[in-house]
């Protein structure tokens, strides 16, 4: 939509876009499990969900230009449902929305391969930014529910003492490898920031 125009091999930017996003459906997304997102075309025995992957907004324009708007739905229900499921009284965080970085279908944290953490840390910051952009674009009601959540969160810990991680109940959890006495990261803060364009009750957090 931005250049138009073709490819180095002669082919348009959007016939390779909609090769690419084929190839995303077929390998990438589990269509036994609801058309479940993968975290890549390697994980279809390790059943494992990772949110910051998700990206709503994304989708709505894959369907649009592969003619699969029905489908690419159905990855976008699948996803906002995991997302819900994993804000509960058991992880701590039914309310805070600090969604844990792995988790299984059902929204319960679960490592991956390679035993990665589980809490709220630099993949999961991405969450609010991925779900602020679905909402800005689309008007998802289910965004402005999860927004709302973890806009209180951050907005009441203040821009300026957000850190780099936090375990899921929203206790302070430091990446560890961030060198001590700056815990903070425009990861953190700007995906904060996004999610909270939802409402223009956080205008001054913002």
């Amino acid at each position: 939509r931005q250049w138009g125009g073709m490819g180095s091999v002669g082919t348009p930017y959007i016939e390779l876009a909609r090769a690419q996003i084929d190839r995303i459906w077929q390998w990438e997304v589990d269509h036994t499990r609801q058309d479940l997102l993968l975290p890549g075309d390697g994980w279809g025995s390790n059943i494992v969900f990772n949110a910051s992957y998700f990206a709503p907004n994304q989708y709505r324009i894959f369907g649009q230009v592969t003619g699969k708007v029905a489908e690419w739905n159905r990855v976008i229900d699948t996803g906002y449902r995991i997302l819900a499921a994993s804000l509960n009284q058991a992880s701590g965080n039914a309310t805070n929305g600090l969604v844990p970085a792995w988790c299984d279908e059902n929204g319960v944290p679960k490592s991956p391969n390679n035993g990665g953490a589980t809490n709220y840390q630099y993949d999961s910051a991405r969450i609010p930014f991925r779900i602020g952009q679905d909402f800005c674009y689309s008007g998802e009601a289910r965004a402005a529910t999860y927004l709302a959540k973890v806009s209180a969160f951050f907005a009441g810990i203040g821009a300026a003492r957000i850190v780099d991680g936090y375990d899921l109940n929203g206790t302070p959890h430091p990446d560890p490898d961030t060198p001590s006495g700056s815990p903070q990261s425009a990861v953190f803060v700007g995906s904060a920031a996004v999610g909270a364009m939802h409402d223009a009750a956080f205008a001054s957090f913002i």
